[in-house]
């Protein structure tokens, strides 16, 4: 999270933390909708109170939460992806769904742009 932060230019700094702690709050829906869509395993106790359990839970295994992470960058690019090319309409989870893919690309972008 370090290094990512170094390469975030002063004014994303406040929008960076804003939306990172409202996709944590959404962490359990977009995990949800992850295993449902790509996997077609759907459990309905990540959309309770207990999801959040079950998401810090499979986040403290060491190579799950590899895979985990890949997962949610995959999906938000995927998403990013049907909202640029018009077959999406997203409601506010899926703008907070396209986070980290956003984020990604404007960090890559402005360090190719800063090159001091």
């Amino acid at each position: 999270m370090g290094k990512i932060i170094e390469y975030i230019p002063g004014i994303l700094i406040v929008p960076f933390w804003v939306l990172g702690f409202l996709y944590a709050v959404l962490l359990p829906d977009t995990i949800y909708y992850a295993f449902g869509i790509y996997f077609d395993m759907w459990f309905p106790i990540l959309e309770t109170f207990w999801g959040y359990v079950i998401v810090g839970l499979l986040f403290a295994v060491p190579l799950l939460n590899i895979g985990l992470l890949f997962l949610l960058l995959l999906q938000s690019f995927i998403v990013l992806a049907k909202f640029i090319f018009g077959s999406y309409d997203p409601s506010f989870h899926g703008f907070i769904t396209m986070y980290p893919a956003c984020m990604t690309i404007v960090v890559l972008v402005l360090t190719l742009l800063d090159k001091d």
